[in-house]
């Protein structure tokens, strides 16, 4: 179902305009993770936006630009796959709570996002399965293109653990993130 603008894991949409990419973003207290002289920042995957030949991204929430984003940073390492986006716009929504805790394999998980540039949000519901390749966070859920860059959430806290990122090739419902801790 489709949240309204306070609900915390309700993620946005990030798009741009030279050859046409999208993810999905969430908005974070800039404090929250590291940058406490911005009030708010946009979490999402490097590979999302890595192309942006303006630097710029808009953001979207269903078929509403919000406005554009910065990119500030781009993770150097594909095994470290987000960015870091400043909105230029007033950002009036709720932040995403994160969480540094180690998810346990069997905790369950919601993923929200907007797969195959669907208008409307979507969730996948699963668990942890484990910790792959020394720190990704592996999960048995279904994500489609479009999922890349939203929060991987904590079904008990609804607290943002990972950054969804990718699926293995050749998998099936078999999602991976790469955690916060």
């Amino acid at each position: 179902s489709v949240q309204d603008e306070t609900d915390v894991r309700q993620p946005w949409v990030v798009t741009h305009t030279s050859n046409v990419v999208s993810g999905t973003v969430f908005f974070v207290g800039g404090q929250d993770v590291g940058l406490p002289r911005l009030r708010v920042v946009g979490i999402t995957n490097a590979h999302c936006i890595e192309n942006a030949s303006s630097q710029k991204c808009r953001v979207m929430k269903e078929t509403v630009v919000l406005g554009t984003c910065r990119v500030a940073w781009l993770s150097p390492s594909s095994e470290l796959d987000f960015a870091i986006l400043v909105p230029e716009f007033e950002y009036s929504g709720a932040l995403a709570p994160i969480s540094d805790a180690v998810l346990a394999a069997g905790h369950q998980v919601i993923i929200k996002g907007y797969p195959y540039d669907s208008e409307h949000c979507q969730q996948s519901y699963g668990s942890v399965s484990g910790h792959s390749d020394g720190h990704w966070i592996e999960c048995n859920l279904a994500s489609n293109v479009g999922n890349s860059g939203g929060p991987l959430l904590s079904a008990k806290t609804n607290q943002v653990h990972g950054i969804v990122t990718q699926s293995p090739a050749g998998s099936e419902s078999i999602t991976q993130a790469v955690p916060l801790w």
